[in-house]
C-alpha cells in the first residue's frame, strides 16, 4: 500500500462504494488508491497488519455492521492508531447528536452524504483537496 496516495474507505453498502469511487474519479483523483473495508472489524485488522503504512485519509461510514463508526473512533483513539491521519465520518445521518459524539471521539470532520451525484463529486473533491492535496 502506498500511503502517500491512499484513502481508506470503511463502507458496507456496495452501491455507496461504487458511487464514492466514481465521484472521486470524476473529481480528478483517479490516481488515488482506495482501499475498502466493510466494517470496523476489517478496518482494525487491516491497520494492525499494516502499522507502518497509514493512509492519507480515512473515510468512515457511521452505520456499519459488527462495529459501528462510533466504536471504530473509540478503538482508534484508545489504541492510538492513525495518529495524525484525518478521519472523516461520511454518513447519511443528519442527527446533531451523532455529529457531536463523533467529533468528541476524535473525528476530524463529519459530512452528511449528499443526495445528488454532482454534490457528492463537489464535496469529495473539496475534502480530498483539503486533506490530501
Amino acid at each position: 500500500m502506498n500511503s502517500a496516495n491512499c484513502l481508506l474507505l470503511v463502507e458496507d453498502d456496495p452501491d455507496d462504494v461504487v458511487l464514492i469511487r466514481r465521484a472521486i474519479t470524476s473529481g480528478g483523483y483517479d490516481a488515488l488508491n482506495i482501499i475498502v473495508k466493510r466494517d470496523g472489524v476489517e478496518l482494525l485488522a487491516h491497520l494492525e497488519s499494516h502499522p507502518q503504512q497509514p493512509p492519507k485519509l480515512l473515510l468512515l461510514d457511521l452505520n456499519l455492521p459488527r462495529m459501528n463508526g462510533r466504536e471504530v473512533l473509540k478503538a482508534l483513539h484508545t489504541q492510538k492508531l492513525l495518529c495524525g491521519v484525518p478521519i472523516v465520518v461520511f454518513t447519511t445521518s443528519e442527527d446533531p447528536d451523532d455529529r457531536r459524539s463523533c467529533m468528541e471521539l476524535g473525528a476530524t470532520a463529519y459530512i452528511t452524504k449528499p443526495e445528488s451525484f454532482r454534490s457528492m463529486v463537489q464535496i469529495l473533491s473539496q475534502m480530498l483537496e483539503r486533506y490530501i492535496g
